[in-house]
């Protein structure tokens, strides 16, 4: 990317935009809908478990397979670690911005009870969450405050997504069943940025405040179909509607040099600004549509798949017809061994939403497809359940980071998940 006096001279032209876009997002990622992987089975076989959901995941991945779990069922889940890195290569001269999230968190709960003539749930699910808390330090040529500037970026990031509700499913013949979840989503996120430029000739500073809340509600309505004994499908359905939304941004800034600014009006000389906005605007979401299938070969081995489906609210370009939704595919294998232990791996897509990215255009975000593999191994008793496994995903794309430019970065996508899990039958 080349370094232009109008990228280098003001602050937060550079990333800002980017802080202030954040709070608008969808999602934790704004750019993808699988995030994390929920449930300890279901990550084990890459998110494809649409046609099986027998146990408390189901509640979140299609409730109308909870009615064939053996009894009750309580299913605590944890992430002991998720980990992602976004390289953006020579977003400031030759030099490369990285971003790293790393996040502690316990990421499902599930328990499932048979109640009158079907079978009452209820769950606790957080399908994404980001937590980056970094400090980089760059030296930029040929910037208007004088040669060797360095630019100082502190960023913290928490941005975290809940869903938790009840189920309940009723199964109507042995083979076919219908179930719904009702989850409360709030989605919350609390955003620092600080940027400093310091030459000789004087300092540009700006520092970012954003606060994003918003509350609604998640229906999940599922079907479950067995036509014959080794094969089932599964379909769910769901769209999230949010009820109220509130997203403030403060901006402060000041500098002692006498340079000419193009934010001149925004940030004038040795002033510190406060600047405040509210938006109560409410963001559509995406309807998405799950369906499923899954044979099972033997009493050893299971083989399923799952397509998903996504509303197109995003991705409309030039070379993506707006009617055609976004689809991701996952698929993966379960097999027993030695009596007690089960061993699950399987593949996975996780496309970008965002419209890919054109030369000579201005404001485009970032745009880079996924791809991951999980793997998980579990040991049963007679009435529980211990599972750990991890999940790896990666991919290459562009982005442009940079506001009001029409330069183009290649980023890099790394994601690192290891997860720990627990169950119990009763």
């Amino acid at each position: 990317m080349s370094i232009s006096n109008k990228t280098l001279c003001i602050a937060y032209l550079i990333l800002v935009g980017i802080t202030v876009a954040l709070p608008m997002r969808a999602l934790a990622d704004a750019y993808h809908y699988t995030n994390i992987l929920v449930g300890d089975r279901a990550a084990g076989l890459a998110g494809a478990y649409t046609a099986i959901s027998d146990d408390p995941t189901g509640l979140y991945y299609n409730p109308a397979g909870i009615v064939y779990a053996v009894g009750s069922n309580l299913s605590g889940s944890m992430n002991a670690l998720h980990v992602s890195q976004t390289n953006y290569k020579n977003a400031l001269g030759n030099q490369t911005w990285m971003r790293t999230s790393i996040a502690l968190l316990p990421n499902f709960f599930g328990m499932i009870q048979p109640f009158g003539g079907g079978t009452l749930g209820f769950s606790y699910a957080i399908p994404d969450s980001t937590l980056e808390n970094q400090q980089q330090k760059f030296n930029l040529p040929n910037s208007l405050l004088g040669n060797n500037t360095d630019l100082t970026i502190n960023f913290n990031n928490q941005d975290v997504v809940y869903n938790i509700g009840p189920s309940f499913a009723v199964k109507f013949t042995e083979k076919f069943s219908l179930g719904l979840t009702l989850y409360g989503v709030v989605h919350q996120q609390r955003l620092i940025f600080n940027q400093e430029f310091k030459a000789a000739s004087g300092y540009h500073w700006v520092n970012s405040y954003a606060n994003f809340e918003e509350y609604g509600l998640r229906p999940i309505v599922g079907m479950m179909w067995s036509p014959i004994e080794k094969l089932s499908f599964g379909a769910a359905f769901s769209q999230p509607k949010m009820v109220y939304t509130r997203n403030t941004v403060q901006l402060s800034c000041a500098r002692n040099n006498t340079a000419t600014y193009p934010d001149n009006s925004v940030c004038k000389n040795g002033l510190l600004l406060l600047n405040n906005s509210i938006d109560n605007q409410r963001y559509i979401k995406p309807w998405s549509v799950e369906l499923g299938a899954a044979y099972f070969y033997s009493t050893a081995l299971l083989l399923t798949t799952t397509l998903s489906a996504y509303e197109n609210l995003y991705r409309s370009t030039a070379q993506i017809s707006p009617e055609l939704p976004l689809v991701n595919v996952a698929g993966g294998f379960e097999y027993y061994f030695l009596g007690n232990y089960a061993m699950r791996a399987g593949l996975y897509t996780n496309l970008a939403n965002s419209p890919e990215i054109f030369l000579g255009k201005t404001g485009q975000g970032e745009h880079v497809n996924l791809y991951g593999m999980t793997f998980s191994l579990s040991n049963f008793t007679r009435s529980s359940a211990i599972t750990g496994g991890l999940g790896i995903s990666t991919g290459q794309g562009k982005a442009q980071v940079v506001e009001d430019t029409t330069d183009i970065q290649d980023v890099s996508v790394y994601i690192f998940s290891l997860f720990l899990s627990a169950s119990y039958s009763y």
